[in-house]
Parts: structure tokens; C-alpha cells; sequence
């Protein structure tokens, strides 16, 4: 069965229930919080009392950090490569695959920022994860996190930038050449949640204002894939859902917003990677 990641904003809040529900019903074995106002230990034990063995990886203390993973995997399966409190790295290692990197992001938000700064952030987050590929000796990276700008902004789709596009067939062709230099792509499967896809919310976030130009749905949660993952079988068609229910909870209004007061200003995302894994969750369901 496939590999299920959990990405959720928590908008500083507890919220173990619904993320109880989750792990539940999407067989999670991986988690990575943003804003979470839980020091690693509490948090640790409102996951254990879902499903026992979770365990949070981290070298350093965490208490600063905007991006915390936990993981059910066996012990090794996935380890620090590089530390930070926003932009943290791992190696995942699963059976019969070559290492892969997951790059967990937070970048900082429009609200306490320009968007010049926030773009800028997200073109240094690109050009260290391109470092990070040459040390860790291979581009089989996934990139996952709360980018604060959507899939068409120029820092993600931009050569500088993730160089992140909309299709399966583009990412295939690997690099384009920009200017004599040749970049190298990723493929950014959110594009496909956009309009009015048959199943699930249009975004991840959402604002309704009063100026003209209002998109209403914005995409801020992302992942980014290289496409050398899609040559490998690990990415399929469908694998990203946006779920719009814990269990029995609605994560919307009864407008069809997020609802901010009952879960947080974000919804979830759950990202899946096609291998043969046995999801302890699955297991204690069937038991």
C-alpha cells in the first residue's frame, strides 16, 4: 500500500482529535506540523494515544522550530540531513528504493512580509535544496510545506526559482535551457486541485476581500516532486488529496471555507508515495 504523508498548519492550536482522525483514515505514517503549539512531548503522546510508536526526529531541541516531523517508520527509515527550524531535511530510506530527500518548509507569510521578501525566500529555499542535492549525490527529492504563494507565482514556477510545472509530461523532459544554462524541473501535482476538480476543496487556504481582483482559493500548502521520482513509480496520477473531513468533522463552514474556529485557517494535505509499505495505522484498523 502506498506511503501517506500528513502536512497540516495547525494554526497554533492543539487539534489532537482531528489529526487523530486523519492518521486514521489516510493510514498516515509520516507527519509534518506547521505552527504547532505543542512542544514535542505533548505532542508525542496525543499521537501515541491514537496509534502507539510514533516518534519525533529531530537532533536539536525543537521548540523554536516552524516545521516538526513524526514518524511511525521503523527506526532508520527516516533520519536528519540537514537542521533548521524552518526549512529541516531528511532521508527517507524505503525498501528496494534508492535514499530519498524530503525538504519540510514554512516560508515566512505575506502578513509580516513584502511579497519581494517572501519570493525571495522561496528562490533561496530552491537554490539550497539544489546545494543540499549535490551533497546528498542524487535529485530524488520531495520538497513539502507551506510556501505562502501559490503554484503560478513567478518564485515557483520561475528557472530560479523551484522551476515547479503543472504537468507530468513537462517535469518528464527534465531540464529546460534558459540563457545557455540548463535548469533542472519539478513537478507541482497541486495544480490539478484548482477549479472545480470532482472530489475535495479548491485550495488549501482561503480570502474573500473587497478589492477587484479577489482568487478566493489559494494553494499555499504545496509538494514538489522531482521528476526523477515519477521515472521510478513512485508518483501517481493521484497523489495528493486535500480532505475536507476528520472523521465525522467537517474541516469547512457552511460557506465552503475553511473553518478556522472549529480547525484552522489551513486544511490539511496528504501526499502519497506509491510503494510496497505496510502502514502501521492500516494494521491496527484491521485488527
Amino acid at each position: 500500500m502506498p506511503l501517506s504523508f500528513l502536512l497540516w498548519n495547525l494554526h497554533k492550536k492543539d487539534l489532537s482529535d482531528l489529526v487523530a482522525a486523519l492518521l486514521t483514515e489516510h493510514c498516515i505514517s509520516v507527519v509534518l506540523f506547521l505552527e504547532d503549539r505543542l512542544p514535542p512531548e505533548a505532542r508525542l503522546a496525543a499521537l501515541n494515544r491514537c496509534v502507539p510508536e510514533w516518534r519525533h526526529i529531530s537532533r536539536v531541541s525543537s521548540d523554536i522550530h516552524k516545521v516538526r516531523l513524526y514518524t511511525r517508520l521503523p527506526e532508520g527509515a527516516i533520519s536528519p540531513f540537514r537542521e533548521h527550524s524552518r526549512y529541516p531535511m531528511y532521508a527517507v530510506r524505503l525498501p528496494g528504493q534508492a535514499d530519498i530527500l524530503l525538504v519540510g518548509a514554512h516560508i515566512p507569510d505575506l502578513r509580516n512580509n513584502r511579497i519581494e521578501s517572501v519570493r525571495a525566500h522561496c528562490r533561496m529555499l530552491a537554490q539550497t535544496v539544489r546545494e543540499a542535492e549535490g551533497e546528498f549525490g542524487s535529485r530524488r527529492t520531495v520538497v513539502i510545506g507551506d510556501f505562502n504563494l501559490d503554484p503560478y507565482d513567478e518564485s515557483v514556477v520561475s528557472a530560479d526559482g523551484f522551476h515547479a510545472v503543472m504537468s507530468r509530461s513537462l517535469a518528464l523532459r527534465k531540464t529546460r535551457c534558459v540563457q545557455g544554462a540548463d535548469h533542472h524541473y519539478f513537478y507541482n501535482p497541486m495544480w490539478s486541485h484548482f477549479g472545480d476538480k470532482p472530489q475535495g476543496p479548491h485550495g488549501t487556504w482561503y480570502w474573500q476581500h473587497a478589492e477587484p481582483v479577489c482568487w478566493f482559493w489559494h494553494i499555499l500548502d504545496q509538494v514538489l516532486v522531482r521528476p526523477e521520482l515519477i521515472e521510478s513509480g513512485l508518483i501517481g496520477c493521484d497523489c495528493t488529496t486535500i480532505p475536507d473531513h476528520a472523521g465525522e468533522v467537517s474541516l469547512l463552514t457552511s460557506d465552503r471555507a475553511p473553518d478556522k474556529r472549529r480547525a484552522s485557517d489551513h486544511l490539511p494535505l496528504v501526499f502519497r508515495l506509491k510503494c510496497d509499505y505496510d502502514s502501521p495505522v492500516q494494521e491496527r484498523r484491521l485488527l
